[in-house]
């Protein structure tokens, strides 16, 4: 039990530092502007702007596991507040991620505490169609999981992700 909950804090921990903002990013190499908008925990979205003015939605997941996905496409669910679903299929990239590892091994050694410290990292890319992101503009998520992994509750949170992702979405 004790090994579960040291588990369970060290991922709030990690997912508690991500902050809830909109932030604006400039490639010169690639002449690409992008407008990042992080929701809550592994979920967030981005607006890419390409030098020639063409632009993308994208849904990012940037999480990370104990273990290797079964699969290498999981199913996003968001539940809205109105109770309605949005289900997309994300292509999973899962890496060995030597830091958080190293990290989780430190700490499992000052504490005494016997776990697998290994962690992979879990991420994803998927370009949003124009139904997806009429539902993101328009409702606010409540709750989302990816298959396999813990569910996000954002019911309690004091942010609204349309308020966000709207403000992503109108930044230029």
């Amino acid at each position: 039990m004790r090994k579960v909950s040291f588990i369970i804090v060290l991922c709030f921990v990690f997912g508690m530092l991500k902050a809830q903002s909109v932030k604006r990013s400039y490639d010169e190499f690639t002449g690409e502007t992008q407008i990042s908008a992080d929701i809550s925990g592994p979920l967030g979205f981005a607006k890419t702007i390409s030098e020639s003015g063409e632009t993308f939605i994208l849904l990012k997941w940037d999480g990370s596991s104990g273990n290797i996905p079964d699969s290498k496409n999981l199913r996003l669910i968001i539940l809205f507040d109105d109770k309605s679903r949005l289900s997309i299929e994300l292509p999973i990239v899962c890496k060995y991620d030597e830091f958080t590892t190293s990290l989780y091994l430190n700490t499992a050694i000052e504490t005494s505490t016997i776990i697998n410290p290994t962690c992979y990292s879990i991420r994803s890319e998927v370009i949003l169609n124009a139904s997806q992101i009429a539902l993101l503009k328009s409702k606010s998520i409540k709750k989302y999981r990816l298959d396999g992994f813990r569910e996000h509750d954002l019911s309690n949170r004091t942010f609204d992700s349309k308020l966000i992702f709207n403000e992503m979405l109108n930044m230029n």
